[in-house]
């Protein structure tokens, strides 16, 4: 189902990929973003959708609507896809199970949850690398 968050209007319902697990808006809440966890894509509505790896979990946006993030929990790694051209950047290894993301409000830093790893993992949203990794449990 697709609704318009700024009019409160159902637009429309859609077909997608199977076993949709997670969804996020871009622009201002002008597109929506779906994780499709069995066939391995992340579906930007209306739009051409990259393939990322496999399994993916969870997805964020940055607050600029420029970037999206994609948790592939199949290979422990972070997509990183460029909403102007709808295609995946770069990849960023994580620990083991990537599952939920969070970015910040300034749009820096992406927080990833690894939940076999019990840690999680914080990038740097300039270089797509990895600074640092916070052990939660055991």
């Amino acid at each position: 189902m697709i609704v318009n968050f700024k009019k409160f209007t159902f637009l429309s319902i859609i077909a997608i990929s199977v076993f949709a697990l997670s969804l996020s808006t871009i622009h201002a809440g002008e597109h929506v973003c779906v994780v499709c966890y069995l066939n391995g894509s992340a579906s930007l509505v209306g739009s051409v959708n990259p393939n990322v790896e496999p399994y993916p979990k969870g997805i964020a946006v940055n607050p600029a609507g420029t970037r999206v993030y994609v948790a592939n929990s199949g290979s422990n790694n972070i997509s990183v896809i460029d909403t102007t051209s709808n295609t995946v950047i770069n990849t960023v290894d994580v620990g083991e199970e990537p599952g939920h993301l969070a970015v910040n409000l300034a749009g820096t830093r992406v927080y990833v949850t690894n939940s076999a790893s019990n840690s999680i993992c914080v990038i740097d949203t300039s270089s797509n690398t990895v600074i640092d990794t916070i052990n939660v449990g055991t």
